[in-house]
């Protein structure tokens, strides 16, 4: 059970603020790229952008990534990305991939 959660804009909302009933709207890309700055793995001010990454199950497998990553964007070209991952950059073709920032 979390404690609270952070929001879009920065804002954190305390569980023990949530009244029963009420309804919350929590993205989980907020939650995702939270979870891996809190885990120490990426630094929120590396240079980029950073991003939830959706990917094939093909495309994850030869990269040997999971089907959902969260990185920063390091470089971007017409076709493709460069994302960092902990210690890793992977080249990844905007054609096969779906980001969101």
């Amino acid at each position: 059970m979390q404690d609270a959660f952070l929001k879009r804009d920065g804002k954190i909302i305390a569980c023990r603020d949530i009244k029963k009933g009420e309804n919350i709207k929590i993205d989980l890309k907020d939650l995702c790229i939270a979870r891996e700055l809190q885990r120490g793995k990426l630094k929120g001010g590396d240079d980029g952008e950073m991003a939830v990454v959706t990917l094939p199950e093909w495309l994850a497998t030869n990269k040997g990534l999971s089907s959902e990553i969260v990185g920063i964007i390091k470089k971007e070209t017409k076709k493709a990305i460069l994302i960092k991952l902990e210690q890793d950059e992977v080249w990844l073709p905007k054609s096969e991939i779906s980001i969101e920032i």
